[in-house]
């Protein structure tokens, strides 16, 4: 008698699906450009506390790294921020002295 097995979009779903996220993960940002167009990529903006923890968490889309580090600068947070892509730290903010 045969193996018994998943069915067959169980197995095909779960390859596909790692196969994109290690895609996403080799895949320079700026080679997500398409015929011209931009992809923007989802960027964390972290918002930190006196103690350097995080207090709270904000989702930006950028085009890319400088984009979104000069997109928190804009927001003139009164607290230090970072900006992640994913596990890559792209920036420190400091607050603004008044």
């Amino acid at each position: 008698m045969g193996k018994t097995i998943a069915p067959t979009w169980v197995n095909s779903h779960q390859v596909e699906k790692r196969m994109i996220s290690a895609w996403r993960e080799t895949l320079p940002r700026r080679a997500l450009r398409i015929w011209g167009a931009r992809v923007l990529g989802t960027y964390r903006l972290y918002r930190l506390d006196g103690a350097g923890r995080i207090a709270t968490a904000e989702w930006i889309e950028s085009v890319d790294d400088a984009h979104a580090e000069r997109h928190a600068r804009e927001l003139k947070l009164d607290c230090t921020c970072e900006v992640w892509d994913r596990k890559r730290l792209i920036a420190r903010v400091e607050p603004i002295r008044k």
